[in-house]
């Protein structure tokens, strides 16, 4: 059938090979070559279609002209197929190496880096051009070197397929970054020809392990060993590979997912919103989603994955397939469930405590956080009392309490003490106010957090006693003072009676032209006035009878102007301007008397001991009723 036809041409299909075998025989008929081995791709009788690898030589007669070819051929479209399949293979190892956060990377035998991915730049600061011929223990810092170094020996001279361990890198900026690293060893025969495997940046986890951890091993580059699931569907959502790990997350194997669709294990609840992400991605409006989805495991029970899907293209632009990794994160939920609800029994517990709590900033004591009793201790709502400065409700003379305090604080880490508040609207408020410290996940303090009780009604009440406990003190030192002077105006009277009856007695026995009846006149005048101030002090001890008569008031003055110079200063000038047409008043005389007298010593004293003029003046004035009743004293 083949003889006689053109060895070029029986193919009708033209190929880039079927180009290249066209070349050959130009090169030939030219000279430039006398053999070659080349594919070429021709269609059986069946249609199928066969790669046949030719090895052909030159046949030429004498004169080096081509005569013909000869050669022999052999079916290689099994090796084409499996390097196909070895390319897909590469690509599905690029897609995860250039999508992943997690460092991926290949080493020689000798630990030299012979591949980096793009994150080595995003997690230590190095592009993957900068550590590809270094050693991989380039960035481990020395704490942790030595362990490394021993765990490799032992993997090595136990022929471990795999290593996993944790271990501190070095960025390029010099800071550093916790890690985990999985890796799998490449033998050859019985020796090792290189690693490659995956370093995941786990300074976050570290942190937060305590509430966050999950499995044992969340991360590893290479299928068989990741916790997470990587799965590939088909342009039908038809799942076409996903990894070992599904059966320890969902306790379904390997083959009984292949071939699934995507949705075979979502819940009814969640199918409407999981088949809108992948119809988007298969509609072309999106090429990559990150999603969160619900599935159940061979028990029913309910896992929370968090995925990340990208669409597969051909050259043309047309789907065909999605890949993705799904994480899974229950426990985190759980986690994040159980803080909510925690969170909530708090927040109820402190919204409905009957002291008032806030919390300040310890730079600048601005209040970030108050409960409603706090709000409604201080001010009319909690926005007004939300950015207010602790420093604006402390009156002046309790600022320097407050510096006392806040050493304390800062030495003890809590103080209980009092304090004097003022409220938005300007009223005092007392609360013991019991403050502790909060400090963040370093240790650093950054807040105040204050309790206060509202103790103004116990000073209030308080404050009314210690009123109440002085006017009886008052009372009780009034009372003592009213027996002693009663006492001495009472023993003193009688003996102003005894010198008032012997100078009557005198004066009668003395002619009204005697000269010494002037000195007993003025013995009577003083003894008179005497008499008058043992009546205000029986007037004080309640033991007097006022007696109301007709008084003019500049006579009084008059009359009083010996004594009056006597009790002011010295540097003083008294000086009168009395009213000729002053009219009388009812009044006791003692009482008056003492009133001006009293008057005439203040002013005295307000001079200060310095020269001035005291004036004396009487007015007759018109009082309106109005003012009368607001200056009776009751």
């Amino acid at each position: 059938i083949l003889h006689g036809r053109d060895v070029v041409r029986f193919n009708q299909q033209r190929s880039a090979r079927d180009v290249a075998a066209q070349a050959l025989a130009v090169a030939a008929k030219e000279g430039r070559i006398n053999s070659a081995v080349i594919d070429i791709r021709h269609h059986g009788r069946d249609g199928r279609v066969v790669t046949l690898e030719t090895a052909a030589v030159v046949l030429r007669n004498d004169s080096a002209e081509v005569t013909g070819y000869q050669g022999v051929s052999r079916d290689v479209s099994e090796r084409h197929a499996a390097e196909a399949k070895l390319r897909e293979s590469e690509e599905r190892f690029r897609f995860l190496a250039e999508r992943m956060n997690d460092l991926i990377w290949m080493t020689d035998a000798r630990g030299i880096l012979t591949y980096a991915s793009p994150s080595f730049e995003q997690m230590l600061g190095y592009k993957p051009e900068e550590v590809v011929g270094l050693h991989g223990s380039f960035n481990i810092h020395p704490n942790s070197l030595d362990a490394v170094n021993k765990a490799l020996s032992d993997a090595v001279e136990t022929r471990a397929q795999s290593l996993q361990l944790e271990y501190t890198a070095v960025r390029k900026d010099g800071t550093t970054v916790q890690c985990e690293i999985s890796t799998v060893l490449l033998w050859e025969g019985d020796v090792p020809s290189g690693m490659q495997g995956i370093t995941r940046d786990i300074s976050a986890r570290k942190a937060a392990e305590a509430a966050l951890r999950t499995s044992e091993e969340r991360y590893r580059f290479i299928a068989e060993r990741m916790n997470d699931v990587i799965w590939v569907l088909d342009k039908d959502l038809k799942v076409t590979y996903v990894s070992p790990s599904i059966e320890r997350i969902t306790g379904h194997s390997v083959n009984d997912v292949i071939g699934q669709r995507s949705t075979f294990n979502t819940p009814e609840y969640e199918l409407d919103r999981l088949r809108e992400v992948l119809q988007s991605m298969i509609a072309g409006e999106t090429d990559e989603a990150v999603y969160e989805h619900r599935a159940l495991d061979i028990e029913g029970h309910t896992i929370v994955y968090e995925a990340s899907a990208v669409a597969l293209r051909n050259e043309v632009g047309d789907l065909v397939g999605i890949q993705g990794i799904s994480r899974d994160i229950t426990e985190r939920r759980e986690i994040e469930s159980r803080l909510r609800e925690r969170d909530e029994q708090y927040r109820r517990i402190v919204e409905n405590s009957h002291d008032g709590i806030m919390i300040t900033e310890i730079d600048s004591n601005r209040i970030n956080f108050s409960n409603r009793r706090m709000a409604a201790m201080l001010a009319d709502t909690r926005a007004e009392l939300a950015g207010s400065s602790l420093d604006a409700l402390l009156p002046a003379t309790e600022l320097e309490h407050a510096r006392r305090v806040r050493k304390r604080l800062l030495t003890d880490g809590a103080v209980t003490s009092e304090f004097q508040l003022t409220r938005f609207d300007g009223s005092p408020l007392w609360a013991n106010v019991s403050i502790a410290i909060l400090k963040n996940n370093y240790g650093r303090p950054t807040a105040f957090l204050c309790m206060c009780t509202d103790v103004s009604e116990r000073k209030l009440e308080e404050a009314r006693r210690r009123d109440l406990e002085l006017q009886v003190q008052h009372t009780q030192k009034l009372e003592s003072l009213g027996v002693l002077a009663g006492g001495i105006a009472h023993d003193f009277n009688n003996l102003l009676a005894g010198i008032l009856g012997h100078a009557g007695l005198l004066a009668e026995l003395l002619d009204s032209d005697d000269l010494r009846l002037s000195h007993i006149n003025s013995i009577s005048l003083s003894a008179q006035r005497a008499s008058e101030l043992t009546k205000r002090m029986l007037a004080y001890a309640g033991r007097a009878n006022f007696v109301l008569v007709p008084l003019n008031l500049n006579d009084l003055a008059r009359d009083m102007t010996d004594l009056l110079h006597a009790s002011i200063s010295k540097n003083a000038r008294l000086k009168f301007d009395l009213d000729p047409d002053l009219g009388m008043i009812q009044g006791d005389p003692a009482q008056i008397n003492q009133v001006v007298m009293n008057l005439i010593i203040n002013a005295s004293d307000a001079l200060h001991g310095e020269s001035g003029d005291i004036i004396v003046r009487t007015r007759g004035l018109d009082v309106p009723e109005s003012l009368l009743k607001r200056s009776v004293v009751r």
